[in-house]
């Protein structure tokens, strides 16, 4: 039997978890991602620290850099997690790839080890 080297896990962000009301209408926070010292964060328009540069990477797996219903991707070494435009941590940095499927379904992949 061949072994598998990856398998998805389906994430359903629920909009009550973001604490936002972007489903109910309102128009998503439009922010910039920036580098300072070979790290990513987002600012406002008018240029205000959102998310400070922490992470390797703000975006998708697929390089994308977009939000999605508030929420974001971010890469800190090898994995992945996600993060609201508020700057509050919703997963710690466990995922291989992480992208938007829909408003509000996230296809994640983490490597595993098994055989069928």
């Amino acid at each position: 039997m061949g072994r598998f080297e990856f398998f998805l896990v389906f994430v359903l962000v629920p909009f009550t978890l973001t604490r936002n009301t972007y489903a109910q209408g309102q128009p998503e926070p439009v922010l910039n991602i920036f580098h300072a010292n070979g790290l990513q964060g987002a600012a406002d328009q008018n240029g205000k620290q959102i998310i400070p540069p922490k992470y390797d990477e703000l975006g998708w797996s697929e390089g994308f850099q977009d939000f999605n219903n508030g929420i974001i991707g971010y890469r800190i070494g090898q994995k992945w997690g996600l993060i609201s435009a508020s700057d509050e941590i919703i997963t710690a940095p466990l995922y291989n790839n992480i992208a938007p499927a829909s408003l509000n379904l996230l296809i994640a992949s983490k490597k595993g080890n098994f055989s069928g």
